[in-house]
């Protein structure tokens, strides 16, 4: 997945002849939105890209002509393998339509992108190693003596009704010991 950088493109198509590429879909919102601005052309956009069917895709291009037919053609114009899920292979097992994982990757091993090789995979081995532990110990040193990881912890506690229902009904219903 990348930004359509062309470069890029060429440089994978080139190493890896058979693998599928995609755009990330804010990538191609924000060259979307140079031309053509608006919240519900956004939106359509965001639908299109969605779309989990060929019938889906077909109605949401419909209405993004009917909106825009500049707009749409500027669509019509891209592969859509590359930035729809109704057109995606179904080995890869993933659909997400951005890169913000990667662009996150990047970021955390800005420091050591910078060093030779050797050194740099030592570098992104300890901080991988200080991060599974740092995240194991937060683990360990809960008082509810779950072996669930806060962020995960954080996500099934809900408020129903008003009031915050207790993780360990949650989880009794999710995962009985």
């Amino acid at each position: 997945m990348s930004d359509r950088q062309k470069g890029l493109i060429n440089a994978v198509d080139d190493m890896f002849p058979d693998s599928e590429h995609r755009i990330c879909v804010r990538h191609l919102y924000q060259n979307f939105h140079a031309n053509w601005k608006g919240e519900t052309l956004k939106n359509q956009l965001w639908a299109i890209a969605r779309s989990n069917n060929m019938a889906t895709w077909n109605k949401n291009m419909e209405k993004m002509k009917e909106m825009n037919l500049e707009a749409w053609a500027y669509l019509d114009g891209l592969a859509p393998n590359t930035w729809c899920r109704a057109f995606f292979e179904e080995l890869p097992k993933c659909d997400l339509l951005l890169n913000n994982s990667c662009e996150v990757f990047n970021k955390w091993i800005l420091d050591a992108r910078e060093l030779p090789i050797l050194s740099m995979l030592r570098k992104i081995k300890a901080q991988l190693m200080t991060r599974w532990y740092t995240n194991r110990k937060q683990c360990e040193d809960d008082s509810s003596q779950l072996p669930i990881c806060p962020k995960i912890k954080k996500n099934l506690t809900k408020t129903l009704n008003g009031q915050k229902v207790a993780m360990n009904v949650l989880l009794a219903k999710v995962c009985p010991r």
